[in-house]
């Protein structure tokens, strides 16, 4: 006789599941505050977040989105000066408004939490048949996952759009589970205008919105129903996705003949960016061993294994082998559980097998574009709902022991965040706006054209100083330079604002108007050179602006600002033609030494800069240094460590090509191994 839970109609079955799925108002209401509360303390208690990419260029976007800049400025926040900005028009319009810092925070705070109820929401739909108090454990668990990941962490009440903008990744996915569920095309449309918006703003979220398309095929009904459901979620994420891209890729367009400036320039070859292939290696997994052993690789305590930063999370590989396992029983369970009373638990399973096949894609997706844990946020709080959900599913078989591995899992990840990961900001006391500048009134009253020397080019001063002031930055990840891309165009802004030129150089820490300069204005004339222009030590200024960027001792109150110097530049032939003298001696020898190893020093020919030794940054694509030293060649890998490594005399390469050991791009510290 067929028990009464098993003859329930599919129908029913199907109200069942939606009752259980999304429980009381209440429970959701309590779920909702906790997850907000919990944001905001984590963000006030860590202090301003005022690190290298906010001063560097998420201050300058809003701005930038809001003013037309095109006409004054040239990559003033280096490359990231032209992704779509309009994410970063609330944190301006926050700031210029002079809201105080401990209030931005919160409301930055607030809506990031969202992220961790769009994750307990996900796990309440993937998970399987069972009592609501049940249901509801899991889905907190998955919160608790989702917020044991470091990198989360230490984003929350941060500048970075990665979080709002996983919110929506995070809920579109939530809509296409509901979608595969219920098989409701409404929920298709939801999902897909959820990620179109999301990858539309950041283009790291497009990758997520194509793997969240593979859940159509998951949506019940025959083919012609999942076809239609494809079609719809293609048309609504891609206009979707338009909407909030076109304005600003329009623009990009129009100044520069690439909607995607200065990516894909290798397709539209603007003259103002290089036109190589760009193949960005930091994160990337290089080889298809360490594509496949990424889960452990991301369990490393090293810093720049997988961000910036130590961020060992154990969770994914754990995910990878609860999804193995499960799976695997399920194979081998399949045939003794053919029967129709069953037909329940395999709808139960359909929606995470769905999510399953769509995380593996945006995995491989994420691996191939970029492998930067900060960029897969969102996925990182799906695969929290996923590992969950799968250990749900193991809990209904083995209660006691999935009970043990889940205490193993919380505990392990927990003493990796406490002891080895990078999660304290060391943030700056709330007193005061956000962003505290101090120049002098002159910047602020007379407009300038600044050239920015440095990585941290100080693009967050331009919506404080002198609304036709100007900023280019001539160095750093993108250098400008004679016969490159963007020289033409940097020389035309400069020619135009002759007689307001100024430098702006990053001091090193320690470093301000009370100890001074680490030498002479005037050896600051390297950076300029190139450009027919010299410092006039008779006008430099010192700027501040206060941070906590994690390269520099914050012991001292002093050393919370990084500090600028700004002298007037003058005009000086001569030093554009003396460069020109002095590089056609050393760029025949980088060139050769490009030919002979393009799969370590790419994307080939940048500017050949002197730091005063020769050098060439590979900033874009490999991130090696290749420099001259006492008349020797040497390169080197700065995120890896280790020593320079040796490859000869320039006096050798300069007469012809010498051997040289393509394979490796790093040596042990203290010579072990090198030449």
């Amino acid at each position: 006789m067929t028990p009464p839970e098993l003859a329930l109609s599919r129908n029913s079955v199907a109200a069942l599941g939606r009752k259980m799925a999304f429980g009381s108002v209440a429970e959701r209401a309590i779920v909702a505050c906790a997850v907000l509360a919990f944001a905001i303390a984590w963000a006030l208690l860590q202090g301003k977040a005022l690190h290298w990419d906010a001063i560097n260029y998420h201050f300058y976007l809003g701005f930038a989105a809001l003013n037309d800049r095109f006409a004054q400025d040239f990559f003033a926040a280096g490359t990231p000066s032209y992704i779509n900005p309009y994410a970063y028009v609330p944190l301006h319009l926050m700031v210029s408004a002079g809201l105080p810092g401990a209030m931005v925070a919160t409301i930055l705070a607030a809506v990031h939490g969202l992220i961790f109820w769009a994750t307990y929401e996900l796990a309440l739909v993937a998970g399987p048949a069972s009592s609501r108090r049940e249901r509801v454990a899991f889905a907190v668990l998955a919160i608790v996952l989702a917020a044991m990941s470091p990198v989360l962490l230490q984003g929350l009440g941060m500048t970075l759009v990665d979080i709002p903008l996983g919110v929506l990744v995070v809920a579109g996915w939530l809509a296409m589970a509901v979608a595969v569920r219920d098989g409701s095309m409404r929920w298709v449309v939801i999902g897909a205008v959820l990620g179109g918006l999301a990858g539309g703003l950041k283009l790291s979220n497009a990758f997520y919105a194509l793997a969240a398309g593979a859940m159509v095929f998951f949506v019940p009904g025959d083919w012609r129903h999942k076809a239609r459901a494809g079609a719809l979620y293609a048309v609504a994420c891609g206009v979707a996705a338009l909407l909030v891209s076109a304005p600003w890729s329009w623009k990009l367009w129009t100044a520069f003949g690439n909607p995607l400036f200065p990516f894909l320039n290798d397709v539209f070859r603007s003259p103002d960016f290089t036109s190589a292939a760009l193949n960005y290696e930091r994160f990337r997994p290089q080889t298809l061993f360490e594509f496949i052993t990424r889960p452990v690789d991301l369990m490393s305590t090293l810093s720049r294994q997988n961000t910036e930063g130590r961020a060992p999370d154990l969770r994914f590989a754990a995910l990878f082998v609860a999804l193995g396992v499960l799976a695997a029983v399920t194979l081998v369970t399949r045939a003794r559980n053919a029967d129709a009373g069953l037909q329940r638990r395999n709808e139960a399973s359909r929606v995470l097998i769905a999510l399953a096949t769509a995380f593996l894609i945006a995995w491989c997706l994420w691996l191939k574009s970029s492998g930067n844990s900060r960029y897969f946020i969102p996925m990182g709080c799906v695969g929290a709902a996923l590992l969950a959900v799968a250990l749900h599913h193991a809990y209904r078989r083995w209660k006691d022991g999935t009970l043990v591995v889940i205490a193993l899992i919380v505990l392990a990840q927990g003493v990796q965040i406490v002891i080895a990961a990078d999660w304290r900001r060391d943030g700056v006391g709330w007193e005061g706006p956000l962003l505290e500048l101090k120049y002098p009134d002159r910047f602020r009253d007379e407009p300038a054209l600044y050239l920015s020397t440095s990585f941290l080019s100080g693009s967050a001063f331009l919506p404080h100083w002198h609304p036709k002031s100007g900023m280019i930055t001539i160095s750093g990840f993108y250098a400008l330079g004679p016969d490159r891309p963007g020289f033409e165009l940097a020389k035309g802004l400069i020619t135009h604002n002759e007689g307001r030129l100024r430098s702006l150089t990053l001091l090193p820490s320690g470093f301000d108007e009370t100890r001074g300069l680490p030498g002479s204005p005037s050896d600051l004339n390297i950076f300029f050179r190139r450009f027919g222009l010299a410092i006039d030590s008779r006008d430099c200024e010192f700027v501040k602006a206060q941070s906590n960027l994690p390269d520099t001792s914050r012991m001292a109150e002093r050393d919370r600002w990084s500090v600028w110097v700004s002298c007037a530049l003058r005009s000086d032939p001569g030093a554009a033609e003396q460069y020109a003298l002095e590089v056609s001696r050393i760029e025949p020898i980088f060139d050769r030494v490009e030919a002979a190893c393009p799969n370590l020093f790419h994307p080939p020919r940048p500017v050949t800069e002197q730091f005063p030794n020769w050098t060439r940054l590979y900033n874009m694509g490999s991130e090696l240094q290749l420099w001259i030293a006492d008349g020797r060649l040497l390169y080197r890998s700065p995120l890896l460590g280790g020593d320079p490594i040796d490859i000869g005399t320039a006096a050798d390469w300069a007469r012809a090509p010498q051997p040289i050991d393509c394979s490796r791009k790093f040596a042990p510290a203290f010579g072990m191994g090198a030449p």
